[in-house]
């Protein structure tokens, strides 16, 4: 019995759930956005740690760079082209990016 009673101590303290309690308390009170609002405020957010969004924002700049540089006309007019597509392909990443995180969220 008490070798039963010492195992589920041991058990209730080594829980992920009771270690996780002080993480919980910053949430208290929260309410969900709904999904209009959240991704309202995700496709206006930055993603420090997406690689894939970083990989957007340096190839943008080494895009917008080699503009400035760029003297002749057709080939600033085809860098520009260039960036068009790279922001338009950035804003449907994150767009299906934002969807996908909003899914969960009230639509009212």
């Amino acid at each position: 019995m008490k070798r039963t009673a010492l195992a589920l101590l041991g058990a209730c303290l080594f829980s992920p759930a009771v270690w996780a309690q002080p993480e919980l308390e910053a949430f208290r009170g929260m309410k969900p956005s709904t999904r209009p609002v959240c991704e309202q405020r995700c496709n206006t957010g930055v993603f420090p740690d997406n690689p894939r969004m970083n990989d957007y924002q340096t190839r943008l700049g080494q895009i917008q760079y080699e503009k400035k540089l760029e003297t002749d006309a057709d080939k600033r007019k085809a860098l520009e082209q260039q960036e068009q597509a790279l922001k338009d392909r950035r804003e449907r990443y994150l767009g299906r990016l934002c969807k996908d995180i909003c899914q969960h969220n009230p639509e009212n």
